[in-house]
């Protein structure tokens, strides 16, 4: 069973884009969207979303005044900003407000599907934990790990398609990981995308 997100943000035509993209993908079974906080502070006790994407700036209420209404009562749902602002070492405030992951509009739309999925599915994703450019000598079988990874395949998955067992699939990805300073799979799929590597 997938996951059931709600975007919140004044931006339509990217909501709409991004709400369209988030369908197509394996993990996301429902989307709902809005363009008013308010709008959506009124429904989202009886929705039952696993994870809500807040924009930081909206003309009625602030993506940090929806956050701290939802922290009143309900601590359990996942909360993700997306911001067309950059706030690297904003980690450690927004944990402290309750947010789960903080992913900037500027990334590619994989990037953020990728962070969209991993908050959901219960891990913190920030904008630190994206890396820089780094010049990393993968080998060619890294290289086809990264590019399922980059497709959302599964480990069990990216196996049967390299014929390779699920610890050697395992292995790779940790040895990627190490050599691009990565600290989970949304910056390995930020890095390929910085690359050029899908």
């Amino acid at each position: 069973m997938g996951y059931k997100i709600a975007f919140v943000d004044d931006h339509k035509m990217l909501i709409d884009m991004l709400a369209d993209s988030m369908l197509r993908s394996r993990y996301i079974d429902e989307v709902e969207k809005y363009y008013d906080g308010y709008d959506f502070l009124k429904e989202y006790k009886t929705k039952n979303f696993d994870l809500v994407v807040l924009d930081l700036r909206m003309p009625s209420i602030n993506g940090l005044e929806v956050v701290e209404k939802i922290r009143q009562s309900d601590n359990d749902l996942k909360i993700m900003i997306m911001s067309g602002v950059e706030g690297e070492g904003a980690q450690r405030v927004l944990e402290k407000k309750g947010i789960n992951g903080l992913v900037t509009k500027y990334n590619h739309i994989d990037v953020i599907k990728s962070a969209i999925v991993s908050v959901a599915s219960g891990e913190n994703i920030f904008l630190d934990d994206y890396i820089d450019d780094i010049d990393a000598d993968l080998s060619l079988r890294e290289l086809e790990v990264i590019k399922y990874l980059s497709q959302e395949l599964r480990t069990t998955e990216i196996a049967e398609k390299l014929s390779i067992s699920e610890n050697t699939v395992k292995t790779h990805r940790k040895h990627i990981m190490n050599k691009i300073g990565a600290k989970n799979i949304v910056s390995i799929v930020n890095y390929a995308h910085r690359h050029s590597l899908v």
